[in-house]
């Protein structure tokens, strides 16, 4: 089912939204000091959720997020005390958020996720020492290059390898 006409929901509530296949973003901007309430956010999303409902689709608020992006001082501007409602289900703020497999944290400072791909990295290529003899030597050569650079394809390539001090953001291991 194509879900594009979503994007005609969100529009008549005036937010920002972003869909990457069945997954569907929304945005809006929040000015520190305001009287913020996310009612108009909680309002658009029962309006999704209807359409989903009205097309034989679901929304799943077990699997929605929410998060407000900003520095500390501002954070402490907007009340994040409150949630966003989404079909009857409350959605807290969480610190991160996983986007297209990116970790972000509510201050975009990308630890998190960075943290996440070198140990992944780390894991993948120590676990090779348990099949080196199965593997030609040409093939154990390139192996944790692929494995490594897979989960280097975001932005944080060149920031894992200034921070870290290794090639790509992976501590090679040598495979005998």
């Amino acid at each position: 089912m194509y879900i594009s006409p979503v994007g005609n929901v969100v529009a008549a509530h005036d937010l920002y939204y972003h869909q990457y296949a069945d997954d569907t973003q929304l945005y809006v901007a929040v000015r520190p000091g305001a009287n913020v309430t996310f009612i108009a956010m909680s309002e658009c999303v029962n309006d999704v959720a209807r359409w989903f409902l009205e097309n034989s689709l679901l929304l799943n608020p077990a699997k929605t997020e929410a998060v407000l992006f900003s520095t500390d001082i501002w954070r402490e501007k907007v009340s994040t005390a409150s949630a966003i409602d989404v079909a009857g289900t409350v959605v807290p703020f969480r610190d991160s958020v996983k986007l297209l497999g990116v970790t972000l944290n509510s201050t975009l400072t990308m630890d998190q996720h960075v943290t996440q791909v070198v140990r992944s990295c780390n894991y993948h290529t120590c676990a090779l020492r348990h099949i080196r003899p199965l593997l030609t030597l040409d093939v154990a050569r390139c192996l944790p290059t692929v494995l490594c650079h897979r989960g280097l394809t975001t932005a944080t390539h060149c920031y894992m390898a200034r921070r870290t001090g290794t090639q790509g953001g992976c501590k090679w291991h040598r495979i005998h």
